[in-house]
């Protein structure tokens, strides 16, 4: 992501199930998942269909939902 820019949502998962949680939780199939092959822990990415905008100029609204998406995602993984 740029810095004035987000078009990924990356969900940092400490357990050993990284490549099923998403399934397991009933959300969408991520677009891709990191794991470590000696833990299975990693990472969930979920690429947006449009960036958000993060300047001081961008409408508030866009990025207030990025958040509680992210924060959503957060709780439920």
């Amino acid at each position: 992501n740029p810095l004035v820019m987000q078009s990924l949502v990356v969900i940092d998962r400490d357990h050993s199930d990284t490549d099923l949680a998403a399934d397991l939780a009933g959300l969408p199939a991520p677009t891709y998942v990191a794991t470590n092959p000696h833990t299975s822990t990693g990472h969930i990415v979920y690429g947006l269909s449009s960036p958000v905008c993060l300047t001081d100029a961008a409408h508030r609204r866009p990025i207030n939902l990025l958040a509680r998406v992210e924060q959503g995602l957060t709780t439920v993984l």
